[in-house]
Formats: C-alpha cells, sequence, structure tokens
C-alpha cells in the first residue's frame, strides 16, 4: 500500500514538468514530420525522449492518467503495450504515430513521457 501512494504522490508532483515533456514531444514529431507513412525519428529524437524500437515501430514510454469513464476497449487499436495497472495510473508503452489519438480519447486525462533514469555515483566514507 505505501507503494502505491508512493508512485501516486510521485506522479502528482511531476505531472506538470512531465505533461510539458510530453508537449514538447507532439511538437517535435509534428516537426519531424511523424504523420507521414514509415516514419522514422532522428536519432536526435529517439535519445532526447527515450524512445524504443521493436520491429518498425518507435514507442514512447510514460504514465497514462484515466478517469473513470474510461473503457481499454478505446485504445485498443492503438497497439499500447500495457505494464501497470494502478488505479487510475497506468504504464504504457505507445507507438509515437498514436499518441495524438491517445490524448484525444474519451476517459484519458493525460499521458506523461517517462523521462530516462540517471545514476548517480555513490560515495561511501569510511
Amino acid at each position: 500500500m505505501k507503494i502505491k501512494a508512493a508512485i501516486l504522490f510521485f506522479a502528482l508532483l511531476t505531472s506538470l514538468a512531465v505533461q510539458a515533456q510530453t508537449n514538447l514531444l507532439l511538437h517535435d514529431l509534428q516537426a519531424e514530420g511523424c504523420c507521414k507513412k514509415n516514419f522514422v525519428p532522428s536519432p536526435d529524437l529517439v535519445k532526447k525522449y527515450n524512445l524504443r524500437k521493436d520491429c518498425k515501430t518507435y514507442y514512447a514510454s510514460g504514465f497514462l492518467h484515466v478517469a473513470g469513464n474510461f473503457r481499454p476497449s478505446n485504445i485498443q487499436d492503438f497497439s499500447i503495450k500495457i505494464n501497470t495497472q494502478l488505479d487510475s495510473l497506468w504504464t504504457v508503452q505507445i507507438p509515437i504515430q498514436n499518441l495524438e489519438k491517445l490524448l484525444q480519447t474519451k476517459g484519458v486525462k493525460s499521458f506523461e513521457v517517462g523521462r530516462k533514469a540517471q545514476m548517480k555515483k555513490l560515495i561511501m566514507k569510511k
């Protein structure tokens, strides 16, 4: 239960900044012509947003916030990979071509692009 509360608390604390990151991703995708068939994002975009490639599809990972009226069948055609479901907070991977469709889906509150974890060097004192 404590882990569940911690995840929800972390998501609430970071939601504004991360939603801004999602808007930046959408802007960058449009600038590179994401609507074109067989779109391949630039290496810079892949690195900046930690996009993953599976077969020929590039995915954005992140947090999906859903409302009480959300129905999973509404996103069935989006090829979304669901990692975890925790009440109204899901961790998912979505093909970048379907990101705008997802955000326009009834019951979807927001999508927050995940950030790549960075390791910090631990200094041990003697």
